[in-house]
């Protein structure tokens, strides 16, 4: 699966530390070095793709692995990232919002260092299973997707044993999308009044439906921003406009709708 070599700190064996004990399947797993601590100064990563042709269309398509975490708090980051236009750019699948669903790990392992780089830090002894979720047909308008692990260390040396990774594996889900609380409304907003974001939500269906345009305006008609080409789980920025009343135009390929979106910081 791994298409780009692994460099640095990143090793594929059998881990022989106190914390990183075992691997998650015998007999390997991808570690931060397999006997000693994760080096100071790191910015090492391993990367792998995935074409448009593997894509589902309905539901979403999910990255699942198993992690172990020994990473100097408020310092060091182990960094989940993808690219949508071959590792040209990249997002923090922490902050991006095209992300449909992150899930499975423990808050507290969760870190914000200095220009809001978010990542998992601190120490989790225990495996944890990790769902990165997308939505099938959002991944199905791209040519591929790239998936970057990276490590982050500063130059403080702690001795701690770092990342550890296994079993990762990539699946389409559809049970996972529509089985959900029924409800009314096709398009949710949420939450409505926003602060920094509002997460526009459709309801859940069997059937191909995606977000061709958001459009956003002032009660003056005035249009504050437009996005195209989204998935149908999207967080809008709305952290810099003022307080007050807004009007929401989101058009699928089945109807439009128009909402009343209010603002207050």
């Amino acid at each position: 699966m791994i298409d780009q070599p692994l460099n640095s700190s990143w090793q594929i064996g059998s881990p022989d530390k106190v914390i990183f004990d075992t691997s998650f399947s015998q007999p390997n797993v991808i570690v931060t070095d397999t006997i000693s601590p994760y080096p100071i100064s790191d910015t090492s990563s391993f990367s792998f793709g995935l074409d448009k042709n593997g894509f589902p269309f309905v539901g979403v398509y999910a990255v699942n692995w198993v992690q172990k975490l020994d990473l100097e708090t408020n310092a060091d980051l182990g960094l989940l990232e993808f690219s949508i236009d071959s590792g040209n750019t990249w997002a923090n699948a922490f902050t991006s919002n095209l992300v449909y669903n992150f899930f499975g790990f423990q808050i507290q392992n969760v870190d914000t260092l200095p220009g809001n780089v978010v990542g998992f830090s601190g120490t989790d002894s225990s495996w944890a299973s990790i769902w990165l979720c997308f939505d099938a047909f959002f991944l199905s308008q791209q040519d591929s997707v790239r998936f970057r692990f990276k490590l982050l260390s500063d130059s403080n040396q702690t001795s701690q044993e770092g990342w550890m990774i296994d079993d990762i594996t990539v699946r389409p889900s559809i049970v996972h999308t529509i089985n959900e609380i029924e409800r009314s409304e096709y398009v949710l907003l949420n939450p409505n009044p926003a602060d920094q974001y509002v997460s526009i939500d459709l309801k859940k269906s069997p059937d191909i439906h995606y977000i061709k345009e958001v459009r956003l305006y002032d009660l003056n008609g005035r249009e504050i921003g437009s996005w195209t080409q989204v998935p149908n789980r999207f967080k809008v920025p709305v952290g810099n406009l003022k307080n007050g009343q807004y009007l929401m135009f989101i058009e699928t390929n089945t109807k439009s709708e128009m909402h009343q979106l209010i603002i207050a910081h």
